[in-house]
């Protein structure tokens, strides 16, 4: 079993005229059951191009976010392991 510090940060993001959309939300329960950290986004329309050209800018600073936050983490506990 992987540790929940080492679990990646997930992304969904789904349109609510799309056909997986029954399988996103039942994904995300299974994410919201079992506290695996998520960001779930739903906004109109279906798993096409149109949809993910609208989508993508927002999808990418989600997962910047979370890296840098990854990495100031991961600069932070290296810092404080030198320390001791």
């Amino acid at each position: 079993m992987v540790p929940r510090s080492k679990l990646p940060h997930l992304y969904l993001d789904c349109g609510s005229e799309d056909g997986w959309l029954p399988n996103s939300q039942g994904f995300l329960q299974v994410l919201l059951a079992n506290k695996i950290p998520f960001t779930y986004a739903q906004s109109p329309g279906e798993h096409q191009g149109d949809y993910w050209r609208r989508e993508i800018s927002h999808a990418l600073a989600v997962q910047c976010a979370i890296i840098e936050r990854s990495l100031k983490n991961a600069e932070s506990t290296s810092a404080t392991a030198i320390q001791q």
